[in-house]
């Protein structure tokens, strides 16, 4: 792997199967290199089209825990989009 400064402020776009764990992962290995893993998505939370709502809130409740932030809903009309990097 190649080396990757440290601080650097990544972000992963997407909630599902493939997103949810490239960001816990990246966010996991990033914690020495004090990485900023930020995942963005346009459902509701992680797993949305794939869990039902109490599955779903669990598992991005679980996400929020580890070194991530979020920002749902980021894709729909109308809607505003806030990452904090």
């Amino acid at each position: 792997m190649t080396t990757t400064p440290e601080n650097a402020k990544i972000v992963v776009v997407g909630g599902g199967f493939l997103g949810s764990e490239l960001a816990i992962a990246l966010a996991t290995f990033g914690k020495e290199h004090k990485w900023s893993v930020s995942q963005v998505m346009p459902e509701e939370g992680n797993m949305a089209l794939v869990f039902p709502t109490y599955l779903m809130k669990w598992t991005t409740d679980k996400m929020k825990k580890g070194n991530n932030t979020f920002s749902q809903n980021c894709f729909n009309p109308g809607s505003r989009c806030q990452c904090y990097f």
